[in-house]
């Protein structure tokens, strides 16, 4: 199943840049907001990192949320999230 998602994420990767990840929810909706605000198109990807060994007991390693945007409003959405980390929005990472 996670080669799926990893395919996709390359298929989707070819044609929108990566302009923001992170693993707290909070930051995330408080980004998508923004570019929401902003009118900024956008793609989002969450992956589920969990792990369990054989015959063991299953971890939950929390989420990995990411923000892709179209090459032509890659420069948009890096202000926005650079405006908001200047202003102390976003949790230090």
């Amino acid at each position: 199943m996670q080669f799926i998602v990893n395919f996709v994420g390359y298929c989707v990767s070819k044609r929108k840049s990566l302009v923001y990840r992170t693993t707290n929810h909070q930051d995330y909706v408080k980004v998508i907001d923004q570019l929401n605000t902003a009118d900024v198109s956008y793609k989002q990807e969450v992956i589920s990192k969990v792990s369990s060994v054989p015959g063991g007991s299953y971890v939950n390693l929390g989420n990995d949320y990411r923000v892709y945007v179209n090459n032509e409003n890659k420069g948009k959405a890096l202000r926005v999230i650079h405006r908001m980390e200047d202003q102390n929005i976003l949790q230090a990472r």
